[in-house]
């Protein structure tokens, strides 16, 4: 009976990198497909979830106005995680010095929020306020009674 490591390819006397070796080889590819599949499934039910709430709500929009909330929030959230990584890297929020990070997280986060929110909708919402100025513009230079 021939027997071997755990850990070796039996007939070569190699030893196999552990899972977590091989994790750490190709960490950077792991975590990024980890935020994305994650944020992607969060996607997923925020949009059934909130079609749902329109279907059963007094609200009317097509099925694909949820899809497009929900994805650009992701898509937002998916841009935010390297500035916020270096943020928490910089000033980590740790049992022990929390009372030196806090300062720095409180306008953190009201910094990311907006960032997130700005991200989402601004460019949507810029170019509707533009056409609705455009629009009453137009309204108030044409001539009454026409």
């Amino acid at each position: 009976m021939n027997v071997t490591n755990p850990g070796e390819n039996p007939g070569t006397g190699v030893d196999q990198p552990s899972l977590l070796e091989r994790y750490l080889r190709h960490r950077r590819l792991w975590e990024a497909a980890m935020w994305t599949l994650g944020l992607l499934a969060n996607a997923v039910t925020n949009s059934m979830t909130a079609w749902m709430e329109v279907q059963h709500g007094s609200m009317h929009h097509e099925w694909w106005e949820p899809v497009v909330w929900e994805c650009s929030s992701t898509l937002m959230l998916l841009l935010l995680v390297a500035p916020l990584a270096a943020f928490e890297r910089r000033v980590p929020l740790r049992f022990d010095s929390w009372r030196r990070a806090l300062p720095w997280h409180l306008p953190g986060v009201v910094a990311f929020s907006l960032a997130h929110v700005v991200g989402m909708v601004g460019p949507a919402a810029s170019r509707l306020c533009r056409g609705r100025r455009d629009l009453r513009l137009r309204q108030l230079a044409a001539p009454a009674g026409l």
